[in-house]
């Protein structure tokens, strides 16, 4: 399955959305994922057809500027922006109401919870299959998920372990050992940027790394 799209390429970052947005563009970029997929780009569409009730904004911006909870103010957004467009590194948000954005796609704002029912929702339309498409067709090297330890975003992303097991792609999941919600989102969002600044996560402390296909 989609074996003619591997290459050589680059870490893929995929983390979660936030509650807390903000309505101020920060980039002239605009990109979808919906471009990059061809099997299961339906299921995706589907999805965000089921969800779009829960969308209310009237101005799309791209997500990285829209989400702005805690750990995503631990990043520094314009160099997230700097390693994209030097093709180090690739952004994906898992969101409950767009299944999976690209960090410079266009959005709009919404109110929704990626709680257990909207997760089963997700996992039935084949959100997995989608982030597991995504990452062989963009040549992804290595993949690291950015997820608090609880979450159903991690159940998702989890998911996605043995259809990466024939394509020799790396595939981790970084978890805090923070108990506190907010200290959980502080650490990923700390750790998320010690990977784009030095390549690893060698500096990146109270963690538990994971990796998927072994």
């Amino acid at each position: 399955m989609w074996k003619e799209a591997r290459a050589m390429g680059k870490t893929l970052i995929i983390t979660q959305c936030s509650k807390r947005k903000k309505l101020i563009e920060l980039f002239n970029i605009s990109v979808s994922v919906l471009d990059v997929l061809r099997e299961t780009r339906e299921n995706l569409v589907r999805g965000r057809k089921y969800f779009e009730k829960y969308v209310y904004g009237s101005k799309p911006i791209t997500a990285l500027s829209l989400y702005d909870g805690v750990l995503y103010r631990e990043l520094d957004k314009k160099l997230v922006y700097d390693k994209f467009l030097s093709g180090e590194i690739d952004f994906i948000i898992v969101s409950a109401a767009y299944g999976i954005v690209h960090a410079f796609e266009k959005i709009r704002e919404y109110e929704l919870r990626m709680n257990m029912e909207v997760a089963k929702i997700w996992l039935k339309i084949g959100l997995p299959k989608v982030l597991g498409e995504y990452i062989i067709r963009t040549n992804a090297d290595r993949v690291y998920g950015f997820f608090t330890k609880t979450s159903y975003y991690a159940k998702i992303y989890r998911s996605i372990d043995h259809m990466l097991s024939n394509y020799g792609i790396e595939a981790y999941l970084v978890m805090p050992k923070n108990a506190r919600f907010f200290n959980s989102l502080k650490t990923l969002g700390s750790c998320i940027m010690s990977l784009i600044e030095h390549g690893s996560l060698d500096k990146c402390g109270n963690v538990k790394i994971l990796k998927l296909n072994t």
